[in-house]
């Protein structure tokens, strides 16, 4: 009875202890190869568990090993060819390892699974965000299309603006439209006074072109008070965005004091360590 008691429990502790949920404590400490030992002996014992092989290929990404990744995530698929998260980061990762490694065959399992992917769950933003970049700079001849990169940012657009805006914008950028870039920031912010995301890519574009300063200014104002509470927000871009554009004002003294709050924020930021050091050499 005792032994039986005591393998209970032993199968306890591998279960709890050195399962799924160990492994996510072990990843939210940043303890990412030790998370991965735990799940390759969990899946050892539980090879099927799609679950499992979804995080064991997330803790290859986050290691970059990106075969293992493309590895991980095919077993998750062919166990699980339903589940449109599994299909994304199988397609994500496919299609860099299809970049490394210059392989067609990748490539096309990868675009196939983030097709798969929004077919399986149209309003899932990855697969969009990933197709578009796709498109946009694959070369033609292996399915690359400025235009089905348009039509996947208007359809990420339309599951959410912020991101879709991005993708939008970026776009522009890449085939050298700024006017259009601008024009997408000004009409979001027009639609979205109270958007931060709409108010960065406006003052962003701003700094850019040099165009509209007094209203890129405004933006990155009103997104410096937007931005607190939110903890993925680029303050330091913000400070970089709104310096450069007093810098183009001739308004130098203002300009170093953004570029200086954002360095005593983020002091390892090279952007504004570059932009202080340009300014400061005149």
């Amino acid at each position: 009875m005792i032994r039986h008691v005591a393998a209970f429990l032993a199968a306890s502790v591998c279960l709890f202890g050195f399962g799924i949920p160990e492994a996510s404590r072990l990843i939210a400490a940043k303890r990412v190869p030790e998370a991965r030992v735990v799940l390759e002996r969990y899946l050892a014992d539980h090879p099927r568990n799609v679950d499992a092989l979804v995080q064991l290929g997330s803790c290859d990404e986050l290691m970059q090993d990106w075969p293992a990744a493309v590895d991980a995530f095919g077993k998750a698929v062919a166990l699980s060819p339903r589940r449109a998260d599994v299909q994304f980061a199988y397609g994500k990762s496919c299609l860099r390892v299809a970049r490394d490694r210059k392989s067609l065959t990748l490539l096309h399992r990868g675009r196939e699974a983030l097709q798969e992917a929004i077919r399986l769950n149209p309003r899932l933003v990855g697969p969009h965000e990933v197709l578009v970049a796709f498109y946009s700079s694959a070369p033609w001849f292996v399915g690359g299309s400025m235009e089905k990169a348009r039509a996947e940012a208007d359809a990420l657009a339309r599951i959410d603006p912020d991101r879709g805006l991005v993708a939008r914008v970026l776009l522009c950028e890449k085939q050298g439209d700024t006017v259009q870039a601008y024009s997408l920031c000004h009409d979001a912010r027009t639609l979205r006074p109270g958007d931060y995301t709409a108010a960065y890519e406006l003052g962003r574009i701003v700094a850019k072109t040099g165009l509209h300063l007094d209203e890129g200014a405004q933006a990155l104002e009103s997104c410096l008070r937007l931005s607190r509470g939110r903890p993925h927000a680029d303050v330091a871009g913000i400070h970089l965005y709104l310096g450069l554009i007093r810098k183009a004002q001739g308004r130098l003294d203002e300009a170093r004091a953004s570029f200086r709050e954002g360095l005593a924020l983020s002091p390892g930021d090279t952007r504004l360590t570059r932009a202080l050091a340009a300014l400061e050499s005149k």
